[in-house]
């Protein structure tokens, strides 16, 4: 008799099997995970979160490697805030994930919803190692203006009004 499982259950938070390995760096989990089928790019719930992105804030360099050896890995997934595995390498000044990520073609521009890039949070945080590594990748100082949250935004009624 066959059991079959499904690998891409989620908690209440919407986090897998897999968001769990690549959190806690059990590579050797991860990799039967992936084998099996768990699909690498499932977002959590609240935070939409990627292994990805837990493996770059909890600074997982051996889970990062399996993850990107995956076709299919969205290396610049944004979560809730915008924020991409590169930027939180970056922010945490790891030298060893931003240049790995930059290696596999990590976008560098990609601005998060504040409207902040990497090298421009990277500046404000005067990380100077991590600055140069960017730079030496092409990345440019981008600055957008944010995003307007749509609580904020006036209806033609409420101009006219004014």
């Amino acid at each position: 008799m066959e059991v079959k499982m499904n690998v891409n259950l989620v908690n209440n938070e919407g986090f897998t099997c897999l968001h769990m390995a690549a959190k806690y760096g059990r590579t050797d989990i991860l990799r039967i995970l992936v084998d099996v089928g768990s699909s690498i790019n499932l977002q959590a719930y609240d935070n939409l979160y990627t292994p990805l992105h837990l493996a770059c804030i909890f600074q997982r360099v051996a889970v990062v490697k399996e993850l990107l050896k995956c076709e299919d890995c969205n290396i610049d997934a944004s979560d809730y805030k915008g924020n991409t595995a590169l930027f939180y390498a970056s922010v945490q000044n790891n030298i060893k994930l931003t240049e790995l990520l930059l290696q596999n073609g990590a976008n560098g521009q990609k601005c998060n919803l504040s409207g902040m890039s990497v090298l421009a949070a990277c500046e404000e945080k005067n990380l100077f190692r991590i600055i140069t590594l960017l730079k030496a990748y092409n990345v440019k100082l981008t600055l957008k203006r944010p995003l307007a949250h749509p609580n904020n935004i006036k209806s033609d009624k409420q101009t006219m009004l004014l």
